[in-house]
């Protein structure tokens, strides 16, 4: 789920005119290499996403949630794409050195969404109309999870399913 957060920034570098990445003067990676590995790279995670949310649809892989309370977090797309996606765009990639940093810093970024449990993040489920809720499960547990909805808001005390994407992450159907 992570990678696939990543994969506007993927399409964004398959748009940039990108040289050959060379190191001395020895070319490893060429235009039309970069362009298709950013492709992979943009297309293979959100395509693992989509058949994860087709087979637990098919599955009927849902649990009921019983809504304890509610907080919207649709505004951490708008830092998610403020402090991951456009400083990564603009870095200039043409040289193994600059190659290796941009792949560490990606590297870095996704190691604390995943550990931040911010991998819900996706920009193709906000083109959807999907917004981010979290909700608490449990007050004296403080269990969370995080609803992806159409709704508008949810209602304290309501009962949502969600398809479960992950064991902290659900979509409600449509």
């Amino acid at each position: 789920m992570v990678l696939s957060s990543f994969s506007p920034l993927f399409l964004f570098w398959a748009m940039q005119k990108v040289g050959p990445i060379t190191y001395y003067d020895c070319t490893l990676i060429t235009p039309r290499q970069w362009w298709i590995a950013c492709l992979v790279f943009a297309i293979v995670p959100t395509a693992v996403l989509y058949l994860r949310k087709s087979i637990a649809t098919r599955n009927n892989d849902t649990q009921k949630i019983r809504v304890i309370k509610c907080d919207d977090h649709s505004e951490h797309l708008l830092t998610y794409l403020v402090a991951n996606l456009l400083p990564f765009y603009s870095s200039q990639i043409n040289s193994v050195r600059s190659l290796a940093t941009v792949i560490a810093a990606v590297a870095f970024v996704v190691f604390i969404m995943w550990r931040m449990n911010m991998h819900y993040i996706n920009l193709f489920f906000a083109f959807q109309g999907y917004k981010v809720y979290t909700i608490t499960l449990n007050e004296a547990e403080g269990r969370k999870v995080i609803l992806l909805s159409k709704r508008n808001y949810i209602e304290v005390d309501a009962e949502v399913t969600g398809v479960r994407l992950s064991n902290t992450v659900f979509i409600e159907p449509e």
